[in-house]
């Protein structure tokens, strides 16, 4: 059997719903009373079960989609859908979900690198935190008193004499903007 709670009503093949999977739970004791309460008010396909569609057993194999899984992992049906049922999902649904994890994976990853960046600022000798004065320009807010911090390198370079190594993009920008377009900027890339 096929479960999918959520399809457009233009598809004209049989589907069992939340309903039918959430009362298959609870007929086997797998998941509470509140549980299955929470599930049938956001259940909104009718029940499958018909004549030719009996209700569904413990132990049946199911194919079901990842949008009704992820409606059932809300309510923490999941670990009872997995106990009560085979499941299978479709091909395109795992490669769905494992697109999902490797963005996962990879937001995880930058995050860390962001902690061990910061740690390494905040303990490195050779790395000194400084304050600069913002430039007072009657009429125009500077982008560092807007929360914008991507140019202040620059002004600390210039208040400090400094050397400066950046992305040459940055003030590609700054130079064009600057210039209103009225001079020329390139890149090295």
């Amino acid at each position: 059997p096929y479960i999918r709670e959520y399809s457009p009503d233009s598809d004209a093949r049989h589907y069992y719903g939340l309903r039918d999977v959430a009362e298959a739970l609870h007929a086997h004791g797998m998941i509470k009373d509140e549980v299955f309460r929470q599930v049938l008010r956001v259940a909104r396909r009718p029940s499958g079960v018909d004549a030719a569609h009996p209700a569904l057993n413990r132990g049946q194999s199911i194919l079901i989609d990842v949008t009704t899984l992820r409606t059932l992992a809300q309510y923490d049906a999941l670990d009872a859908l997995a106990k009560c049922f085979h499941v299978c999902i479709s091909r395109e649904d795992y490669d769905r979900i494992l697109v999902e994890l490797r963005v996962i994976r990879a937001q995880e990853d930058a995050f860390i690198w962001n902690h061990k960046l910061w740690d390494l600022l905040r303990t490195d000798e050779r790395i000194e935190s400084c304050v600069f004065e913002t430039p007072q320009i009657e009429g125009i807010q500077h982008a560092s008193s807007r929360g914008d911090i991507s140019f202040d390198s620059e002004l600390l370079a210039q208040q400090r004499k400094l050397p400066l190594l950046v992305d040459d993009r940055v003030f590609q920008s700054l130079l064009l903007t600057e210039s209103r377009g009225a001079g020329q900027a390139f890149g090295s890339s």
